[in-house]
């Protein structure tokens, strides 16, 4: 949430706690979490498979959270801490039951002992456990490692316990009228078209201006997808409460749209503002305004409708990877009168000419877009276009521009950027240039907290193995044999166990004349 929120009235939950969830605790909650307890005893006695497991463990938490959820909402709970401690109660009586099923099911004298654990407290309980695990690890050691049972039953008590309390509470959190005594239901949703990028100026501009400043914008629907590589819009979600004029509230949310290399669209929410009361006014003109008839097909386009036309057949045929199509029908756009369409026209335009290898023209056509937007990611895609085109010089002083930018935008992890700049090294086989930026890159492997490949999968590096292969060219190129393995062992002391072990296999087989020439 931005510090705007606060000057901004919000919807806050009363803390009222009604008799009817007495009711609701006795029909939906208790049956329901005892009967997902005795479901997941029942999955594991008839299907051992630590898959099946696993599974069974997490559609048990969700529906035992489903039943909370229910429970508090249908007892008009509006009290989140009430909410919190009646959803961990009901999940840990879950717990319970499926224990007791399971020993029922699983053991010789099964009755005997689940009716043990439901006549004994936590003492005998605990005492029930310690056996369990002694037992398990003496009939089968290699499965149940000593330390490691214990463990699994903790994951698996914290999963079936926080599941159920934070939805819980999450119900409890819902918009709800005090005088029509009903929850809130949502009434519509919508996009609008947003330039500003940042959360925290739309979070001021609407404790300035209020409602007014998002009836200012446009439907995002009436502008299309774009072919920047980064817009913003703004989702509303409305909701409200017929019978009671006061209960009208609005959730803001900044949506960050990133078109990815292989045309694919990524998108980021970030809240601004939840449950903002609105008057009943404000909101009949918002609701107007995102349910906007569109445009009649009998009507006569306007030169932006055409416009938005051609660019969406020229932006499909590039996604289609019709390059040449998309970039006879952008050509007509380059000089329209509106400056957005403009630059998307010319952005579509070099990255259609990148496709089809002319890098001299795509680096004019993303010069002309850096006038009108300068912003890291087009500089970057300045710098790798001059590469491209043989200007090494030129491609670095674009890069220097680029990381200057993004150190204010944030805009463009420093992995991509290196990697970027790399690969047009590599596809132009300018080895001895690219080897500063490889020396970067390897230091971010070797600032890495780990190898594993799935967390630098999340720190949008490649696998080391993948690194060592790809890098070894520039390396060579620049050095000798001897130097070239000194190179790669100076990584050593900084990975980690599972990262030497890779950079000695490595390192063997370079040795040995394994690896490419």
């Amino acid at each position: 949430m931005t510090p705007a929120a606060a000057a901004i009235s919000v919807y806050s939950p009363s803390g009222r706690v009604s008799s009817r969830v007495l009711g609701q605790l006795a029909i939906v909650g208790i049956p329901g979490v005892a009967l997902c307890g005795g479901l997941y005893a029942l999955c594991l006695h008839y299907s051992p498979a630590a898959v099946v497991a696993v599974l069974g463990l997490i559609f048990c938490s969700v529906f035992t959270g489903v039943v909370c959820w229910l429970t508090v909402w249908r007892g008009h709970v509006r009290s989140p801490r009430f909410a919190f401690w009646a959803g961990l109660a009901l999940a840990a009586f879950g717990l319970w039951v499926h224990w007791c099923v399971f020993a029922y099911l699983e053991f010789q004298h099964g009755k005997a002992l689940a009716l043990h654990l439901v006549r004994s407290g936590p003492h005998g309980w605990w005492v029930f456990f310690d056996a369990l695990a002694e037992v398990a690890v003496q009939a089968s050691p290699q499965r149940f490692m000593a330390g490691w049972l214990p463990a699994v039953w903790a994951v698996e008590a914290f999963l079936l316990l926080s599941i159920p309390a934070s939805l819980s509470r999450l119900a409890a959190t819902e918009p709800y009228s005090e005088t029509a005594h009903r929850w809130a239901e949502k009434t519509c949703t919508g996009e609008l078209w947003w330039a500003g990028g940042l959360s925290a100026m739309l979070g001021t501009r609407l404790a300035e201006e209020g409602v007014g400043f998002l009836l200012s914008h446009p439907r995002a629907v009436e502008h299309g997808a774009p072919a920047a590589s980064c817009w913003w819009t703004i989702l509303l979600e409305c909701s409200a409460v017929e019978e009671d004029p006061d209960a009208r509230w609005v959730s803001v949310f900044v949506l960050t749209h990133q078109r990815r290399d292989n045309g694919r669209i990524a998108t980021e929410r970030t809240a601004v503002l939840a449950d903002w009361c609105v008057s009943a006014e404000d909101y009949a003109r918002l609701s107007a305004h995102l349910g906007a008839p569109a445009p009649s097909a009998d009507a006569e386009p306007s030169a932006g409708g055409e416009e938005e036309g051609e660019f969406a057949t020229a932006l499909a045929d590039f996604e289609n990877d019709a390059f040449e199509s998309a970039l006879l029908r952008v050509e007509g756009l380059l000089a329209s009168d509106n400056a957005a369409m403009q630059a998307d026209a010319w952005r579509l335009s070099a990255l259609c000419l990148s496709r089809t290898g002319q890098w001299s023209r795509a680096y004019d056509a993303y010069r002309v877009l850096f006038e009108r937007h300068p912003d890291a990611h087009t500089a970057l895609q300045l710098a790798t276009t001059a590469v491209m085109c043989g200007e090494v010089a030129r491609g670095e002083q674009w890069f220097v521009t680029a990381e200057a930018l993004n150190r204010a935008e944030n805009a463009v992890p420093w992995a991509d950027m290196l990697i970027s700049i790399l690969s047009a090294f590599a596809s132009t086989a300018q080895w001895r240039a690219g080897l500063p930026y490889l020396v970067k890159l390897r230091q971010l492997y070797e600032c890495s907290q780990s190898t594993d490949d799935t967390f630098l999968f999340m720190q949008r590096l490649p696998f080391l193995q993948s690194f060592f292969d790809k890098s070894l060219p520039f390396v060579r190129a620049a050095m000798g044999e001897d130097e070239v393995v000194a190179w790669y062992a100076a990584m050593r002391g900084h990975l980690d166990d599972g990262g030497r072990q890779q950079l000695d296999a490595w390192l063997n087989g370079l040795r040995a004349g394994c690896r490419p020439q």
